[in-house]
């Protein structure tokens, strides 16, 4: 027998897996789909920092896959993060994590 708190949490849940949103294979199509959506919502926030859209985001993203692919970073290359944790670091590991997705559509970045 579910409690009230239980039920409550299950039918949230239920609420929310029945959403109009797609679902996406890479965290990339995640952002890039809130980019398009809704560009000026915040998608990071840090105490004492700006606030990130998720426009901005995208475009940070892009930036350093492109600058990684200027620097022939190829689907072998290793890539070490060492930044400390806040946004920045939270941009760097999407880039990095996106890169592969991009060096598949574009060729030309690897």
């Amino acid at each position: 027998m579910l409690d009230a708190g239980k039920l409550e949490i299950k039918n949230t849940m239920q609420a929310i897996m029945k959403t109009d949103r797609p679902n996406f294979d890479t965290i990339y199509e995640t952002i890039n789909y809130h980019a398009l959506q809704q560009p000026d919502s915040i998608a990071i926030t840090a105490p004492n920092r700006n606030d990130l859209t998720f426009k901005a985001l995208k475009d940070r993203v892009d930036e350093i896959v492109l600058i990684l692919g200027s620097i022939n970073a190829g689907k072998k290359l290793r890539i070490a993060i060492i930044i400390p944790n806040g946004p920045e670091m939270a941009v760097a590991f999407l880039a990095a994590s996106s890169l592969a997705r991009h060096l598949n559509d574009n060729k030309s970045l690897g």
